[in-house]
């Protein structure tokens, strides 16, 4: 018999899948929440006012299931009301293509990567 021996990369995709499969939040995603009913109200839906509420939001939220690379987005967008799960998908689409989001792991979920974190980029805005 022979032994498979898991590289990281396999390690990490396990445990984002075991992640991934949990939908409770271990965070209060209750401001996160806010600031998308707040985004959703706006005129311009992904105008930076309304998306800088969201990534600030995102931020501060920490993860929402637990993980040390990122923000797990499962937990998150089984939060996130029906009708306001497009809108939330397309601001963190915008956000990973203007460089403030970045995956952090190697799992997708609904064509976004399934952890994310803020970037550099993304803390020196949202700290200035």
């Amino acid at each position: 018999m022979r032994r498979i021996t898991p590289t990281p990369k396999g390690r990490l995709a396990v445990e984002q899948y075991e992640h991934s499969q949990v939908t409770d939040a271990v965070a209060d995603v209750g401001p996160f929440l806010h600031a998308v009913r707040a985004q959703a109200e706006t005129e311009d839906k992904l105008n930076w006012a309304g998306v800088r509420l969201v990534c600030r939001r995102f931020g501060v939220t920490g993860s929402p299931r637990a993980s040390p690379r990122g923000i797990m987005l499962g937990p998150l967008l089984a939060a996130v009301p029906d009708d306001k799960e497009a809108l939330v998908m397309a601001t963190i689409r915008a956000l990973i293509e203007s460089g403030y989001l970045t995956a952090t792991g190697v799992l997708g979920l609904n064509g976004l990567p399934a952890e994310l974190g803020l970037t550099d980029r993304a803390r020196t805005v949202l700290d200035g």
